[in-house]
């Protein structure tokens, strides 16, 4: 990046001139990367400034087309807050304690509905909370099976989670059911700013932005064409170093179990360990501790994490997908979720498990 600001220009893609015929040439490349990862066709991509936007335009679209709206009770406040303010009636799918999709429950609703019913059904490929896959591989067939004798349910997938970070086999056996599909940049540390929405051939998409006729004329406005150079070298360095990342990753997710466990207030999640869960995120209740008052501790001690938890006066909120879980209401409010970024060292592993062990002391 630093080398291309001193040396590269970029116009706006719809431009004629060399500089826009440049960034044409980047953001072409870049839906070829984002093929070769996810394994949807490259011509159905649009790009966004992100995850949000995106999930927001494919729900905008079937609140347009008409159609009913399901989704699971753990899916990303994007979805689910867009459907309290617009599809009030939207339906919430139940999720088991490990975090799968409950599929009896599914094809039931299913059964209850006319053949002829338009649904859209928006699932997470892995949870962003918990790391959790909401198919597992052996569900995957029976999912399809599901879906071929209902052709008038469409899937949105929010991969958001999922690309380069978990097994890309499995992720394109379960894109393979999309007829929409979520991703963004910069959880592959791409910078903030650009994300994509890809759509099956024939399923509609109704512009969010009305403007000028960038991508297609699907979403009005200039592209962020840093970020998109960016995402592409973020995607280029996954395809080489994917395996190796996966594999260290999952190397210090065991050894940071290990070392928490004799933490006797910290407990892992049940599921947490299942190799298809995301290999660098890892989801806790600490016992009797409130989530925002640790991570405002750990925070002195140099560690960000994160909660599911909106803290509001003070006053910490429980995380709506360990409500969905079936996890109590102190357990839901005790809650961390520790990811590790690139190159997490076994010294940044250190570091965190000295300060939690400060934090419970």
């Amino acid at each position: 990046m630093a080398r291309s600001f001193e040396t590269e220009s970029f116009g706006n893609a719809s431009s004629l001139h060399v500089a826009g015929r440049r960034s044409r040439k980047l953001l072409s490349s870049l839906r070829e990367e984002l093929g070769l990862a996810t394994g949807l066709e490259v011509t159905g991509w649009t790009f966004t400034s992100g995850a949000t936007e995106s999930l927001n335009t494919v729900l905008y679209t079937a609140l347009v087309e008409g159609w009913q709206v399901w989704c699971s009770e753990i899916e990303h406040s994007a979805v689910l807050k867009f459907c309290a303010k617009r599809i009030p009636e939207a339906k919430r799918l139940p999720v088991r304690r490990s975090g799968e999709l409950d599929l009896e429950r599914l094809e039931s609703a299913l059964r209850e509905v006319s053949p002829d019913t338009e649904v859209l059904l928006v699932l997470q490929t892995h949870n962003n909370e918990t790391g959790f896959p909401l198919l597992r591989r052996r569900d995957i067939g029976r999912f399809q099976q599901m879906l071929a004798a209902r052709p008038r349910v469409r899937v949105l997938w929010d991969a958001v989670q999922s690309v380069g970070k978990s097994d890309p086999q499995i992720l394109k056996e379960l894109l393979y059911t999309s007829h929409y599909c979520v991703v963004t940049g910069h959880k592959l540390g791409s910078l903030p700013g650009l994300g994509a929405v890809w759509r099956a051939a024939g399923a509609p998409l109704k512009p969010l932005l009305i403007g000028g006729t960038q991508e297609s004329g699907l979403r009005a406005g200039t592209e962020s064409l840093w970020s998109a150079l960016a995402w592409f070298e973020a995607l280029q360095e996954w395809k080489e170093n994917g395996v190796f990342m996966r594999d260290e990753w999952m190397r210090l997710k065991d050894k940071l179990i290990a070392s928490l466990k004799p933490l006797g207030r910290v407990r892992v999640l049940e599921a947490s360990e299942l190799s298809e869960c995301l290999p660098n995120t890892l989801a806790l209740v600490v016992d009797g501790m409130r989530s925002d008052l640790m991570l405002q501790r750990l925070d002195l001690d140099g560690v960000c994490v994160s909660s599911g938890s909106a803290c509001q006066s003070g006053i910490a909120a429980a995380s709506h997908v360990m409500q969905a879980l079936g996890y109590s209401e102190a357990e839901c409010t005790s809650f961390l979720r520790v990811s590790m970024p690139a190159r997490f060292k076994e010294t940044d592993l250190a570091l965190f498990v000295d300060a939690m062990k400060r934090l419970v002391a």
